[in-house]
């Protein structure tokens, strides 16, 4: 840019003229006026602000690229290859084990059954306790507690038993021979599809159960006796007695 300036500036000097007449003449000339918008165009030029050197430009962009393979690369990493190498497993791995499983039912065992009809029991005690004397003190365990209730007799319980899981056969007759003769009285006999091998005194319960709601069939009319008692089924069952003996 100053070259150029230089060169502009010789040419005009090299061209000025000697006398004032020749000189207004040459300011008319097509020569005078190249040269004036020569200056002009250098000047105007001079004004705008400096375009950044190609040897500072280039670092610029060669950080800008850098950093975009950066990125892209942790982009990659993190969509593709980290998943591919544990999370894609992982997950099949999770899905295949919710797809098998079976959920697992909870069952009551016999003491977790006794202690919540004892506890009933002592609660809401029928008008006729099947008891001689007071009520025992709270401080006498479970079994000797509904020995004297009349919930079990004899050797049926033992305290070995006791953490073995309880049956829906057992579960019906301490609920029968504890509130029995204080239940309402229906003449709904029900249809059970499985009364085989049950006692008379477990028939009995079941008449009287099954149609107050206490306990219930399944959709083919089946008790299922000997299968172990769930807490959910123990929980209903001992919910729809209370409410009855609170009536």
């Amino acid at each position: 840019m100053k070259r150029r300036h230089r060169e502009l500036m010789h040419e005009l000097r090299a061209a000025k003229p000697t006398a004032p007449l020749s000189g207004e003449t040459w300011a008319k000339s097509e020569r005078a006026e190249r040269l004036l918008k020569g200056v002009l165009a250098e000047a105007e030029t001079a004004g705008q602000p400096r375009r950044s050197a190609p040897w500072l430009v280039m670092p610029r962009l060669a950080w800008l690229a850098g950093a975009l393979v950066v990125v892209g690369l942790a982009l990659f990493l993190a969509l593709y290859l980290v998943p591919a190498l544990s999370g894609h497993d992982q997950t099949a791995s999770s899905s295949t084990v919710t797809s098998t499983h079976t959920p697992m039912v909870e069952t009551i065992t016999t003491e977790e059954a006794l202690g919540e009809i004892v506890s009933l029991f002592r609660e809401i005690p029928p008008s006729s306790q099947g008891q001689a004397g007071p009520m025992p003190s709270e401080d006498m365990g479970i079994l000797p507690s509904a020995l004297v209730f009349g919930l079990v007799r004899g050797s049926e319980v033992s305290s070995d038993a006791l953490g073995r899981p309880t049956t829906r056969r057992e579960f019906v007759l301490w609920i029968w021979r504890g509130w029995g003769t204080v239940l309402p009285v229906t003449a709904t006999v029900p249809a059970v599809a499985d009364l085989k091998g049950l006692s008379p005194e477990e028939r009995q319960a079941l008449n009287a159960l099954v149609p107050l709601d206490i306990m219930q069939l399944d959709s083919s009319g089946a008790f299922r006796g000997n299968d172990d008692l769930t807490g959910e089924e123990a929980a209903t069952a001992l919910a729809r007695l209370r409410v009855l003996l609170e009536k």
